[in-house]
């Protein structure tokens, strides 16, 4: 017992000790601790006084929106394009022969128009040939020459083989006489061979007789010889002569080209050459284009490629509406007449060509402008097709008696800024297309406006077909 005494004398000592060392910190402690009980019944007496907020009816936030009215049409697919138009006809003209430039069109400059010789038939009139508009006339006299000694030569035969035809008729003649003349000369041979026999002709006579049937005989194969001869001249002469024609067929077109024509009627491009100047084959004159009939090359993916293809071997040729771009309005019509058989390297594209006849357009189409082209393609019948905007992640959302329905559908294809929905929709649903970001399924909507397809399809990728 006087062992633990001890121990709690020592205990109380030091507590005691540690109170009167420590006192200030006990004294803030339990100070501190009487204010915020203070505090504390303070804020109950204050809460216990304050009256509860008065309930408010909770109401439901009513979106506006903007709806697409569904509709079932036929829609015909545009493909749009830049290109450049090119002339149809484009051509450099060059002098075939040599030789020094005497004449010259007299207004021989760019912008000039010439016309081709031609052929012009009049119901009230006889058939008369337009000589057209000479471009440049390049000395002929060397050329004229040449056709004059073409045309001696071909006659110096021509009299050759009529004097070998008459030669042979000659000998035909002969030939008849000799045979006539060796029948009797043969008939007398044998007489005097048979009276040689009995002894009545003497040996001179039957020598005489052979030696003069001899002769005649050696005269028929003289004129008979002759006779197969003449065929074989003839046809030499003959020959000679067609040469001596085709040379005088040259020397003749070679005359002609030294008066150049215009191939075509058109307008002159380029001029490169003056009066005097020397010339050879080869060397340019001018240069023309023909603006009735102009060419537009419009690049398009593989998949419109296919479809205008397919249009074409079907002799469908679409139509083709041009502008200056894309928001102009159509001044220009053409028609897709053939594609290109391969695919550019570095687009990925196809060329589809337009060709435009100026003959037809209210404003010729001039070549070398940059142009924006629409396509007519294939035509879709009966397609639902909504803005592609709408749709967020295969899913839609839809305006049904003020409230909002989430829709699921399935996307049959896209064209620019429109899909063809083939599941999920019907026609006369009202998809909406505004506040797409805050709306979710079962919220209150009120109906503002609608759309159809016809303000999707402002742009031109798209026509409608059977729409009022």
């Amino acid at each position: 017992m006087s062992k633990i005494f001890r121990l709690t004398r020592k205990l109380v000592l030091w507590v005691w000790s540690s109170i009167v060392r420590y006192r200030r910190v006990f004294i803030s402690i339990i100070l501190s601790l009487l204010f915020l009980g203070a505090g504390y019944r303070g804020y109950l007496l204050l809460a216990s006084l304050k009256k509860p907020p008065e309930e408010r009816e909770q109401t439901l936030k009513t979106y506006i929106v903007t709806v697409f009215d569904v509709e079932e049409l036929d829609i015909q697919e545009l493909i749009a394009g830049f290109g450049t138009t090119e002339a149809d006809r484009d051509v450099l003209i060059s002098a075939q022969v040599s030789g020094e430039v005497v004449e010259i069109h007299p207004e021989l400059e760019v912008g000039q128009y010439l016309e081709t010789p031609s052929t012009i038939n009049d119901d009230k009139g006889p058939t008369r040939n337009r000589p057209g508009d000479l471009i440049v006339r390049i000395d002929p006299q060397n050329y004229q020459e040449l056709v004059l000694q073409a045309e001696r030569q071909l006659e110096e035969i021509q009299a050759g083989i009529v004097q070998l035809k008459q030669e042979e008729k000659n000998n035909q003649r002969v030939l008849k006489k000799t045979r006539e003349d060796l029948q009797t000369i043969t008939e007398e041979y044998n007489r005097i061979k048979k009276l040689r026999s009995k002894n009545i002709a003497s040996s001179s006579q039957f020598s005489r007789a052979v030696l003069e049937l001899s002769k005649y005989r050696e005269a028929l194969i003289r004129t008979e010889n002759q006779e197969s001869i003449f065929p074989l001249q003839i046809q030499k002469l003959q020959r000679s002569r067609e040469t001596l024609k085709a040379r005088l067929r040259i020397a003749e077109l070679n005359l002609s080209r030294t008066s150049v024509f215009p191939p075509f009627s058109g307008t002159i491009r380029n001029v490169m050459v003056e009066k005097g100047e020397f010339v050879n084959a080869g060397s340019p004159l001018i240069r023309m284009i023909d603006n009735q009939i102009v060419e537009l090359a419009i690049p398009v993916k593989q998949d419109d490629y296919l479809k205008l293809e397919s249009l074409i071997q079907d002799k469908k040729y679409p139509v083709v509406e041009i502008s200056e771009n894309e928001i102009a309005p159509v001044r220009w019509y053409g028609q897709v007449v053939r594609v290109a058989p391969n695919a550019d390297e570095n687009t990925r594209t196809i060329n589809v060509y337009v060709e435009v006849d100026n003959s037809e357009q209210k404003v010729p189409l001039l070549p070398g402008t940059f142009v924006h082209a629409l396509i007519n393609g294939p035509i879709h019948h009966k397609l639902k097709v909504i803005p592609r905007d709408a749709i967020i992640k295969k899913k839609v959302f839809v305006a049904k008696n003020g409230l909002v329905e989430e829709r699921e559908i399935e996307i049959l294809s896209t064209h620019e800024n429109v899909a063809v929905i083939k599941k999920g929709l019907s026609p006369g649903d009202q998809l909406i297309i505004t506040n797409l970001d805050v709306i979710f399924e079962g919220a209150t909507v009120k109906v503002e406006s609608h759309k159809t397809l016809k303000d999707e399809v402002k742009n031109k990728r798209a026509r409608i077909l059977n729409s009022d």
